[in-house]
């Protein structure tokens, strides 16, 4: 059934767009609902990296570390 994969692609779409990164699923198979979950997964991981690299920039601009803007 397609159900459960689609309600599980559903769910992990809402909670990425309302910014939680946290949220995790499994992807069982190799059909196109779970290319679709491994996809979604891999693109949350991506944006977890990218936001926890922002995080650590504006922290070393918070120490001092770095002191000029880029235009």
């Amino acid at each position: 059934s397609i159900t459960g994969p689609l309600a599980d692609a559903t769910r992990l779409a809402h909670a990425i767009a309302g910014g939680d990164l946290t949220v995790r699923t499994t992807a069982v198979g190799r059909d196109e609902c779970a290319e679709l979950l491994h996809s979604m997964a891999t693109m949350r991981d991506t944006l977890a990296r990218f936001a926890d690299a922002q995080l650590a920039l504006a922290a070393a601009h918070d120490r001092g570390d770095i002191d000029h803007a880029l235009d």
